[in-house]
């Protein structure tokens, strides 16, 4: 078994063998390729990871999320960096506050946007996760009220999530 990386699309024909591993950016999933031999079926199938058995073993969603992520190339190249900074924009909608948030890098981050400042949103979230490491993923939270994003350095591997903050800030005299 081994990593192949990451694909936009699955028919893009990858040339695998049985057990090997591929993330891909189309569904933001991981996917095993099988091959059940002598003309039965093949091809990839969503790789499956039991939680209960996670959670059995002592690991919380997170941990088991930040291993899977932790064994996946960076997913950040030019083409992939673009849609992200989309993505974030798209999420960043008017002007409000948010916050990028790590509890376990006890890295807080909160970000004025208005269109009075010169700097877009997007770009320093960007410069900000740059500078704790090497993006590995950026996509929404399972409810679409955040985005995950995923770092990794000689430490490990973190995921900060940015949302917003607008009940965090009390505007006072």
């Amino acid at each position: 078994m081994k990593n192949l990386g990451v694909i936009d699309h699955l028919d893009q024909g990858i040339a695998a063998e049985p057990g090997d591993i591929i993330y891909c950016n189309e569904d933001n999933k991981i996917y095993e390729y099988y091959d059940e031999g002598l003309g039965k079926p093949f091809g990839w199938r969503e790789k499956e990871i039991d939680p209960k058995a996670m959670i059995n073993l002592g690991l919380t969603k997170y941990e088991v999320n930040k291993m899977i992520i932790a064994q996946l190339p960076s997913l950040i190249n030019e083409k992939q960096l673009r849609t992200s900074v989309q993505l974030i924009r798209d999420f960043i909608k008017q002007e409000h506050y948010y916050m990028l948030l790590s509890n376990e890098l006890n890295y807080y981050t909160l970000f004025d946007v208005s269109a009075k400042y010169e700097e877009k949103v997007e770009d320093i979230v960007i410069e900000c996760l740059q500078n704790i490491g090497v993006i590995q993923q950026i996509n929404y939270n399972e409810d679409n009220t955040a985005i995950e994003c995923w770092v990794k350095n000689d430490k490990g591997t973190f995921m900060l999530m940015l949302f917003n903050y607008d009940m965090g800030v009390v505007k006072c005299q």
